[in-house]
């Protein structure tokens, strides 16, 4: 059986190496890099709980999205968190942006009708800016 990834990321950050086959437009985008995930590293029997590029959630108010979000999260066993340069918004509070969220709710235990979620594994893959220079 295989494993239930969900993966944490800046969907718009454009701030990233150019990936090749997977570039739709001028420049790449930290979606491109799970676009690649999804299609050549995850094996056949893994669960991606990542959404899929046309699932917008941007539309949805904060609570709805968290609601999606705990969904996806609460049965998976691990969350990659695709660390790019742009990922943090400086105008913003911490508890304002999702990625952190996300991170904290990973790594929760959690109890939903008498079943019981464990703590994520965590895989942090930093990805490279326009430059190529990977830097945290």
């Amino acid at each position: 059986m295989g494993t239930k990834i969900f993966v944490s990321y800046k969907y718009a950050d454009n701030d990233v190496a150019f990936l090749d086959e997977y570039n739709y437009g001028l420049y790449s985008t930290a979606r491109n890099y799970v676009d690649y995930l999804q299609n050549k590293k995850f094996s056949g029997d893994d669960l991606n709980k990542a959404e899929s590029d046309d699932e917008d959630l941007s539309r949805f108010k904060n609570d709805t999205i968290k609601s999606k979000l705990r969904d996806k999260i609460w049965d998976s066993s691990i969350t990659l968190v695709l660390i790019s340069p742009k990922m943090k918004d400086y105008g913003k509070p911490e508890e304002d942006q999702w990625i952190p969220w996300e991170v904290a709710y990973s790594l929760r235990t959690e109890t939903r009708n008498s079943q019981r979620s464990l703590p994520n594994g965590m895989i942090a893959i930093v990805l490279p800016d326009q430059s190529g220079v990977m830097s945290v």
